[in-house]
């Protein structure tokens, strides 16, 4: 049973750090998924329902906007259930209708965390029905407004520049730079860095229809895992779910040559599902053309 209060030390930003790791440290005496709310709350860990927990008796001193540096952040996996990953977690902005700043303000601290490499809690549940929390530490890696995301690390040593280079000079159609081949065994690690780096290239939104809400949004690969597809973002696209399902199911395509979203029921199913065919070829930021190409030649 925890019963300690980490407060009132933090002066500087290095005091902040080394608060946080001495609370970490008080956190390993006992299983990682084990933890009672209470006990959380008691250490300053957490504080509340919200996603982020910034206490600002501790930390709004500390940075220039006043917003405090996160503390705790709160993964529920209501919405989302590809953004925890082997090596990190892609956390997305908060988007409530609380009045004010809130939103904002929990986003800045956010960001706060980032710029000043300070360590930060993550929560959730070990089950829907668990009474108990799982707590591990992360680093904030970087924040994409584009995305309405951060990327978390769990390695206090992963270079952002390695770890979420997109640019289409190193892109690679397939994992191992071989030609795609169809593989029953599905492997799929790498998931929420790849939302993450998808929703960072082309924003929070499906490019052929236009919806914005986070939650109904999905990173689709163009080239699948079943063929080895990589997790470059120029192999992937947001779409909305039922639109995602529509393009797996091939009822939609991409032509590779003038980028126009394409049926076989002379619009019909674009009119269906509320796409316009020039959607994605008026947009500046297009999926990598070699990807669009091999899915027009070989899943048709």
């Amino acid at each position: 049973m925890i019963s300690c209060t980490v407060s009132g030390m933090a002066k500087t930003i290095a005091d902040e750090i080394e608060r946080r790791e001495i609370m970490w440290d008080l956190l390993q005496g006992q299983p990682a998924d084990q933890y009672k709310p209470d006990e959380l709350r008691s250490l300053g860990v957490y504080g509340g329902a919200q996603g982020i927990w910034v206490d600002k008796e501790e930390t709004a001193s500390l940075v220039e906007d006043g917003c405090g540096i996160a503390v705790g952040l709160l993964h529920t996996g209501t919405h989302y259930d590809d953004l925890w990953g082997d090596s990190g977690l892609a956390y997305m902005y908060p988007s409530t209708e609380r009045l004010g700043t809130r939103d904002t303000n929990e986003v800045n601290a956010l960001k706060n965390a980032a710029r000043y490499k300070v360590p930060v809690f993550i929560i959730r549940r070990p089950s829907r029905s668990s009474n108990t929390r799982e707590v591990q530490v992360g680093w904030v890696i970087e924040c994409s407004d584009a995305a309405k995301a951060a990327w978390v690390s769990f390695d206090p040593e992963a270079d952002p520049i390695t770890l979420l280079d997109e640019t289409d000079d190193v892109f690679q159609l397939t994992k191992t730079g071989r030609p795609p081949r169809y593989s029953s065994t599905v492997q799929r690690e790498g998931q929420s860095l790849f939302r993450y780096r998808v929703l960072k290239r082309y924003g929070a939104r499906c490019l052929f229809t236009g919806i914005d809400h986070a939650s109904l949004i999905d990173a689709c690969h163009i080239c699948g895992h079943s063929y080895g597809g990589s997790n470059h973002p120029g192999n992937g696209i947001p779409l909305s779910a039922t639109v995602h399902r529509a393009f797996d199911s091939h009822l939609i395509r991409i032509n590779p040559e003038s980028y126009l979203i394409e049926d076989d029921t002379n619009g019909t199913t674009l009119r269906m599902l509320g796409i316009d065919p020039s959607a994605l070829a008026n947009e500046t930021v297009k999926p990598n053309q070699e990807a669009i190409r091999w899915r027009w030649e070989n899943t048709q």
